[in-house]
């Protein structure tokens, strides 16, 4: 499922009772919008908080929650892809139609570049959140923004995962 961000909340110094990172998704699309204007939309949510992951998935068959303790995230990750096989298509059939494949191929690979980031846990069970942007929500989250919660999940997990240093006598 593609998402568009809703809400994206990083902080890197939050409250006790406040996540590091708290993110939310809903599918894409005016269709996906239109079922959030009343709640009724299929949704991804992604925090860090207090030596835990949270990934909660939810859609119209069910709610899929996961909490993981940061000491057993093994891996986190970051990347987007962009969609050329499918721009190419596109420019090769439109290019026969006064040349508007021309356009239309480029234009629908810089538009539809898709970031993925999300984290491993030590069962092997990978929890991903894969989104584009919205024109919709307004949310513009680029490489940088993907590589701060990157550093954060590695940061947080670091801390976690020190064991004491024991000490001779």
């Amino acid at each position: 499922m593609s998402l568009v961000i809703k809400s994206w909340k990083v902080n890197h110094n939050p409250a006790p009772n406040e996540p590091m990172i708290s993110i939310q998704g809903r599918q894409a699309g005016l269709v996906g919008f239109m079922l959030s204007l009343v709640g009724m939309d299929p949704t991804v949510k992604f925090t860090l908080s207090n030596g835990k992951v949270t990934y909660t998935a939810s859609s119209w068959g069910g709610t899929r929650r996961v909490v993981i303790p940061v000491s057993k995230v093994c891996t986190g990750y970051f990347g987007y892809t962009r969609p050329w096989k499918e721009a190419l298509v596109i420019g090769m059939c439109l290019l026969p139609v006064f040349g508007i494949g021309l356009i239309a191929g480029p234009l629908y690979y810089f538009l539809n570049k898709r970031l993925e980031f999300g984290v491993r846990a030590t069962s092997g069970e990978g929890f991903p959140f894969a989104f584009q942007r919205s024109v919709i929500e307004g949310q513009n989250i680029d490489e940088q923004a993907g590589h701060t919660i990157l550093d954060m999940i590695e940061k947080h997990v670091q801390e976690h995962n020190q064991m004491p240093v024991a000490r001779a006598a």
